[in-house]
């Protein structure tokens, strides 16, 4: 039984914890919120070296990548404007953004891949956060 010391009177006294004392102490089993609040969070640093405006225009850019890729002059105005700014082609700008893509989604799926493993755990670890359970 653990013991608990209590200072009284200028006296020290240890005794016996009760019941309600040693469950106060156990944290408390973690949720299905707190896997996916601790996902979001990865999920969330994958993104975070660029703007929220930078990230709003990625599905532009998906999009404007496919279509060079299907017909090298179909219409690019923001993968031009990019390509032109770092000295690339259009077609090299589209192969970059659609790797860019890939490489993002493998990351994210690792992510996932390891909530979802947590997820099926029975009790979900205490230590949910460690990097033990998440991708490097």
């Amino acid at each position: 039984m653990p013991k608990k010391a209590i200072v009284s009177g200028g006296q020290t006294v240890v005794r016996d914890m009760t019941a309600e004392e040693i469950a106060a102490r156990v944290p408390p089993t973690p949720t299905e919120a707190d896997v996916r609040a601790e996902g979001a969070r990865r999920l969330e640093a994958l993104a975070s070296a660029y703007t929220r405006e930078e990230r709003e225009t990625w599905h532009q850019q998906v999009a404007e990548a496919l279509a060079v890729t299907a017909d090298a002059q179909a219409s690019a105005p923001l993968l031009s404007a990019r390509a032109s700014a770092r000295g690339l082609t259009v077609t090299d700008m589209a192969s970059l953004v659609l790797s860019r893509r890939d490489a993002h989604a493998v990351a994210a799926g690792t992510i996932l891949a390891a909530q979802d493993a947590l997820l099926a755990m029975e009790p979900i670890p205490s230590d949910l956060r460690s990097n033990a359970y998440w991708p490097a």
